[in-house]
């Protein structure tokens, strides 16, 4: 076998590819501007293009002034494009610098550019303090040949919308939290080689780091050519391509987190703290950066589904207590903004008589204690048996008495005639609990209610919930609800339930 020099047989192999692709051009059916010229990769060929006039060592650079230079706004334009194509600004340059571009030509907090607008192009200088820096024009992508460059080069040029664009400035900041970007790690694609360079406009196709220290290229529309993907790949090999739209969220961030290649990934992941109460924390991915996470506490929670409420501020802390980092990539916002719609009564009381009691105020029931009932009423000849009734109130045009029962025959045989005459009786024994003491009353009083462990609100709409045990009514008064329950209420609880329209009251 014939020694061979190994760079120029990686440059026969990339000559052979291009010369294929670019045969099978027509079957393809590609966009004209990634069309390239045959006779270009021939270095024996002249190119028809006129070459760049060299800057002569007595002119000064051109740059982009207040006084001298404007910029008249083209379909497809957004400031963003505009500061990377003018100034030659990388991603996270341009990025700064727009809202301060756009206070200078006062366009306001639309996001839209009125086509034909004339706008300035002021100095560096002015948009950041530093030094002027020369404003450069590229190519529009079409093949571009000078005396200074390859035979052949392919350029990428942005042409997203606005909108676009601001979603993508949503998915570098919530990057930024996953993995701090470094300048090479981001740094727009720019490949020079012998036969060819290859540039992507970073507008268009913004780079994000891997965590195994590759990069992703984020194609939105899928319309990076097959051969421009090859050349890329064939220079890095881990550098990847991720041909996904930002608007389905979902979909976009599960390619992404697969291409960053993190230590684990885990979808619609669902968290429990407590028995009861029990606070549960979705999040739509569970990320462990690298084999130590776990062990060093770094774990992120990232919700990326706008349709539920984010995580407060409280419970982010809780979280970030126990090793987890919650990121969410939409504002936290509370369901209602009525203020104290709902109430938690909490009744803290063990005995039955203490807890009737409670129930009864948080019920907004009024009673007497130790009432006193004719058993034969009126018309019994003069003579009067009065019972005790340990508690007695109306309601809806009932007459209803609560008796603490302890075991005598004689009050059990009395209570019985008193239900006889027409009264409701609530009887309490000295052993029940607060769940027996509030089914008996929600039985007698007809009202619809049982005590289970009851969602305080929906999880479909919300990253977290809370469960607890007790009984949940209709507030009459108003459209919320009242919440009673024994159980105690840690102050994370308490907070989560009042972020949410709770009014916690301890009975």
């Amino acid at each position: 076998m014939l020694p061979c020099d190994t760079s120029s047989y990686r440059s026969f192999l990339s000559f052979i590819a291009v010369c294929t692709l670019l045969t099978a051009t027509s079957a393809w059916g590609m966009d004209p501007k990634f069309e390239l010229d045959p006779k270009a990769l021939d270095k024996k060929v002249l190119p028809t293009a006129s070459p760049a006039p060299a800057v002569r060592p007595s002119e000064k650079p051109r740059h982009a002034s207040v006084q001298g230079t404007t910029y008249t706004i083209k379909p497809g334009d957004n400031l963003f494009k505009i500061l990377i194509r003018e100034y030659g600004l990388n991603n996270d340059e341009a990025e700064k610098l727009v809202p301060r571009f756009r206070d200078i030509n006062r366009l306001g907090s639309s996001k839209s550019l009125q086509v034909g607008k004339t706008i300035q192009l002021p100095s560096l200088n002015k948009l950041r303090g530093g030094a002027e820096v020369t404003a450069r024009r590229g190519g529009k992508g079409k093949l571009l040949v000078r005396k200074d460059q390859p035979a052949a080069s392919f350029h990428l040029d942005n042409d997203a919308r606005e909108g676009g664009g601001g979603r993508m400035e949503t998915v570098r900041q919530v990057w930024d939290s996953l993995l701090p970007a470094s300048s090479s790690a981001s740094a727009p694609v720019d490949i020079r080689s012998d036969s060819y360079s290859l540039s992507l406009d970073p507008g268009r196709y913004p780079v994000f780091p891997a965590a195994d220290g590759g990069r992703i290229i984020v194609d939105r529309e899928g319309t990076i050519p097959p051969l421009v993907k090859s050349l890329i790949m064939s220079q890095d090999p881990k550098t990847r391509v991720v041909a996904e739209n930002p608007a389905n969220r979902r979909r976009f961030f599960s390619s992404l987190l697969a291409a960053a290649k993190f230590y684990s990934v885990e979808e619609d992941f669902r968290m429990d703290f407590g028995i009861d109460p029990k606070l549960t924390v979705l999040a739509d991915y569970k990320i462990e950066k690298n084999a130590d996470s776990l062990m060093r506490n770094d774990i992120v929670l990232l919700n990326v589904n706008d349709t539920r409420r984010g995580i407060p501020p409280v419970l982010a802390g809780f979280l970030q207590s126990k090793g987890f980092h919650a990121v969410d990539s939409y504002p936290v916002y509370r369901e209602g903004r009525h203020g104290e719609q709902h109430r938690v009564f909490q009744v803290t009381a063990r005995d039955p008589q203490t807890m009737a009691d409670s129930l009864m105020k948080s019920l907004a029931v009024p009673y007497e204690v130790d009432h006193g009932i004719n058993l034969l009423g009126d018309n019994a000849g003069g003579v009067r048996l009065m019972v005790r009734a340990d508690r007695y109130f109306e309601k809806e045009g009932s007459r209803y008495v609560v008796s603490f029962f302890d075991g005598d025959p004689v009050q059990y045989t009395l209570m019985r005639l008193l239900e006889g005459g027409g009264y409701r009786v609530i009887l309490l024994e000295a052993q029940d609990d607060f769940r027996k003491v509030a089914e008996k009353f929600l039985a007698r009083l007809r009202l619809p209610g049982n005590f289970a462990m009851h969602n305080l609100w929906s999880q479909t709409d919300s990253s977290y919930g809370i469960q607890m045990s007790g009984v949940i009514l209709r507030d009459g008064k108003s459209e919320g609800r009242i919440f009673l329950t024994d159980r105690e209420i840690d102050p994370l609880v308490k907070d989560l339930l009042e972020y949410n329209d709770f009014k916690v009251v301890r009975e």
